[in-house]
């Protein structure tokens, strides 16, 4: 109780200095609180998929050795994909593909580039 009574002499005894210190305290928690909102909504949330943990990727070993693709890897031909296709093997529930580009955005006052992908009738399966 002492301790409190200290701390209340103190900010009377300088209003100013104690209305800083509290203010740069609530930027603080709240600069904290915002950026943590935005990392969780962003990498921490699970998929918005039932089972999301059971996404894989599949691509060819690289052909040079190197990563040449963001994951490792080559991407899968087209003719490569329909074969998977049509033997699905049992241990995937389904298979989709997608390949990443960029469009033309047409605006009033121009246009621009923006990124865009190509995906298979399966990328985004109806529940209904």
């Amino acid at each position: 109780m002492e301790l409190l009574a200290s701390a209340l002499r103190a900010v009377r005894a300088h209003p100013l200095f104690s209305a800083l210190v509290i203010g740069l305290l609530a930027l603080g928690i709240g600069a904290n609180t915002a950026i943590f909102g935005v990392v969780h909504a962003v990498l921490l949330r699970p998929l918005p998929y039932p089972e999301s943990g059971d996404l894989v990727m599949a691509r060819k070993p690289p052909r040079d050795g190197n990563a040449n693709v963001p994951g490792g890897g080559d991407l899968m031909p087209d003719t490569e994909f329909l074969g998977w296709l049509e033997a699905v093997p049992k241990s995937f529930r389904a298979l989709a593909a997608y390949r990443n580009s960029t469009a033309t955005l047409q605006r009033g006052d121009g246009a621009v580039r923006v990124p865009a992908a190509a995906v298979t009738a399966d990328f985004f399966p109806c529940s209904a």
